[in-house]
């Protein structure tokens, strides 16, 4: 089992990735038909509503007391898969 500070570093980490990626796929939204910029403009509001919530998740992990930082690891790992499905999922459905 990681540490509390392993898993907020590798919080983090993933963010940044996640943040890469988003802009990535802007990117290429811009770049595309215009059916599939529409489909990301709707989609892109979720991934960076779920992305916030993490980053306040990671804030609230940071400053929690010892003993209650394994309930929000949970609420974060949650939130985290439901993140990454939705990631892979948009670019699977407007970039296959």
């Amino acid at each position: 089992m990681s540490s509390r500070k392993e898993y907020i570093d590798q919080v983090k980490q993933k963010l940044d990735e996640w943040d890469t990626d988003i802009d990535q796929l802007e990117q290429r939204a811009r770049d595309a038909s215009n059916e599939a910029h529409q489909q990301w403009e709707v989609r892109s509001e979720e991934l960076k509503q779920r992305r916030a919530e993490m980053r306040s998740r990671l804030e609230d992990l940071r400053h929690s007391a010892d003993d209650a930082w394994h309930d929000i690891k949970k609420e974060m790992d949650h939130t985290w898969d439901s993140l990454s499905k939705s990631l892979k999922e948009i670019k699977g459905k407007l970039w296959p």
